[in-house]
């Protein structure tokens, strides 16, 4: 089974880039899976255990799918991983059961939705570390990077505050790169948000390649066909089909602000838009 795991920042347009995948012949989008659970909301608008596609799954899964990995254990790759019961963390003792249920649930949506691949737009790190270790899923890892800036403003909307979301960003987009070096035999894909929202027919083209996947201009019109994502952000309910860059940091985050990001995050921000240059 070919799973695509979008890694990155929160609030890096991975809902964008879920749906406009999930529009393709061939892909089936499924959002954040982990929160089958815990976020009853289906893309489709639907309760998840009253939407035709997941209510066989649906009930059946009584708690969170997330899995989580403790700082110190990542930095030492030390096979220590937790997953969530309820608002508990418990140390996840079967790894091959944990990765059964998720089998199982790629096998239910390749069968519901007909098609081949499935895109998980999860951000998880230790989801994909666990999943990796399958030996039926064939992992390709998208690193969805979007300008630090834009995400922190995101943030700041949101719970008013910006420190701990520049280091959440700098943390999240290094765990990926660290991925990289790990996991040198899995495919690893680096796209900017900034060239999917400016050119998404080449940014898509592109991804489509790498997948061995035909172009499918009907893509870009991805309000045009059905969704059944979980989780993720909200405009997987909204019907404006309209792909375009959110600047609205530039305008409205304060002074004060952009030279604190800029100071903080500016040297990995560089990287990456001379990387994708």
């Amino acid at each position: 089974m070919k799973v695509v795991f979008i890694l990155g920042s929160g609030h890096c347009g991975s809902t964008l880039l879920d749906l406009l995948l999930d529009c393709h012949s061939q892909i089936v989008g499924v959002g954040e899976l982990q929160h089958l659970a815990r976020d009853p909301v289906c893309a489709c608008g639907r309760n998840v255990v009253d939407c035709p596609f997941w209510h066989a799954a649906a009930i059946k899964i009584k708690y969170d799918l997330q899995a989580h990995r403790k700082k110190i254990d990542f930095l030492l790759n030390r096979p220590r991983f937790w997953q969530r019961r309820g608002l508990d963390w418990q140390r996840l003792d079967s790894e091959s059961d944990f990765v059964g249920v998720y089998q199982s649930l790629f096998e239910y949506i390749l069968q519901q939705s007909g098609k081949e691949v499935i895109v998980l737009s999860s951000k998880s790190v230790p989801l994909f570390e666990l999943l990796q270790k399958s030996e039926v899923i064939e992992p390709v890892v998208i690193h969805l990077v979007r300008d630090g800036r834009a995400v922190v403003w995101s943030y700041m909307k949101k719970y008013n505050s910006a420190l701990p979301f520049i280091w959440k960003w700098i943390a999240e987009n290094i765990k990926v790169e660290i991925l990289k070096l790990r996991y040198k035999q899995i495919k690893f894909l680096t796209i900017n948000y900034q060239q999917l929202t400016r050119d998404p027919e080449g940014t898509l083209k592109a991804i489509l390649a790498e997948l061995s996947l035909p172009w499918q201009p009907e893509i870009l019109n991805f309000r045009d066909c059905p969704h059944h994502q979980v989780g993720g952000n909200r405009m997987k309910l909204r019907k404006d089909s309209t792909i375009k860059e959110d600047l609205e940091w530039k305008s409205k985050m304060p002074w004060q602000y952009k030279i604190l990001t800029n100071f903080l995050l500016g040297w990995l921000n560089w990287y990456y838009v001379k990387k994708n240059k």
